[in-house]
């Protein structure tokens, strides 16, 4: 692990774009086993199948304990944003991209990213039996 992680540093240096694009697909990975957890709890509670306890408990626990890990790898995609995502720093100039401007700069992109991550605390807190650590 200290090896990869010690290449891993390497590589953010030496190709930043490069690096974004690939901790940003494994963070996508690793966010939609989350996420779908989740979606599987808010259906078992909105059909309230007794069946689904078992299933429901396990799916409880990643979406709750994944939570604070994956918040804290989001963290190199914030910073590596503008490298990531080229219409953070494009100039406004169409109608449609003047009007959405402010969420397609680097501080609407934190905020809304912040907003979902409340979302999915708030979800995983008040669905979940399991609190995050």
């Amino acid at each position: 692990m200290v090896v990869g992680g010690i290449l891993s540093a390497i590589g953010a240096i030496a190709r930043p774009a490069d690096f974004g694009f690939c901790w940003l697909m494994a963070f996508m990975f690793y966010l939609s086993i989350a996420l779908g957890a989740l979606f599987l709890v808010i259906v078992h509670h909105l059909t309230d199948a007794g069946w689904s306890v078992a299933i429901r408990r396990f799916c409880e626990h990643i979406a709750s304990l994944l939570f604070p890990c994956l918040a804290i790898l989001f963290l190199p995609v914030i910073f590596l944003s503008p490298k990531i995502y080229t219409w953070l720093t494009l100039p406004a100039t169409d109608e449609l991209i003047r009007a959405r401007w402010p969420v397609f700069t680097c501080y609407g992109f934190v905020a809304v990213s912040a907003a979902f991550f409340g979302v999915w605390w708030l979800l995983t807190s008040v669905l979940g039996t399991v609190k995050p650590v």
